[in-house]
C-alpha cells in the first residue's frame, strides 16, 4: 500500500475515534442548564408535582389549580392536543413553609431524562407563622424527560 494512502487511513481512523469519544462523553454528561420556567401560582398549593404528558391530564390540572380566567384561556390555547404530541409539561410545586421563609433562587436543569429543580430557601429564625407559602412552576420539556426531583441547596 502506498504510504500516502496509509497516512490518510490512519488520520481518518483517528478522527472517527475522536468523534465517537466526544459523542460518548457528551451523551454521558448531557446537561441543559438554565431551563426556562414560569411561576404560575405565587402561594401555597396542595397540587402534587408531576409531569403532564397528555392533554387530558393538562385539563385536569387547569381545573384543579384555579388560575385566573385570563391565564386559563392563554394556556388552553397554547397547550393543546397537538402540543402534547412532542412535548410535556412539568408542574413543580415548591413549598417554602412559613411565610417568614424566603425563596431566594430556583435553578432548573435537565440531565438526560431527569428534570432537576434546585431551590434555595432562607429559613427564618425566630417565631414562625402558621401560614404556608410556595410557588408553582410550569416548565416546558421534551417527551424524553420522564422524571424530576426537587433539591434544597
Amino acid at each position: 500500500m502506498n504510504k500516502k494512502v496509509l497516512v490518510i487511513i490512519v488520520a481518518l481512523v483517528v478522527i472517527v475515534i475522536a468523534i465517537i469519544i466526544e459523542v460518548f462523553f457528551k451523551a454521558k454528561n448531557e446537561s441543559s442548564n438554565d431551563v426556562d420556567y414560569e411561576i404560575i401560582k405565587d402561594g401555597y398549593s396542595s397540587y402534587e408535582s408531576k409531569i403532564i404528558s397528555n392533554y387530558q391530564e393538562y385539563m385536569e390540572f387547569v381545573d384543579y389549580i384555579d388560575l385566573p380566567k385570563n391565564m386559563n384561556d392563554f394556556y388552553s390555547n397554547k397547550y393543546n392536543k397537538k402540543y402534547f404530541n412532542n412535548k410535556s409539561l412539568a408542574i413543580i410545586n415548591i413549598v417554602t413553609g412559613s411565610s417568614m421563609n424566603r425563596l431566594n433562587n430556583i435553578d432548573v436543569s435537565i440531565t438526560g431524562n431527569l428534570l432537576v429543580c434546585k431551590v434555595d430557601i432562607d429559613h427564618a429564625t425566630g417565631i414562625a407563622t402558621a401560614d404556608i407559602t410556595g410557588k408553582v412552576l410550569l416548565i416546558e420539556i421534551d417527551k424524553s424527560v420522564t422524571k424530576f426531583k426537587i433539591e434544597n441547596q
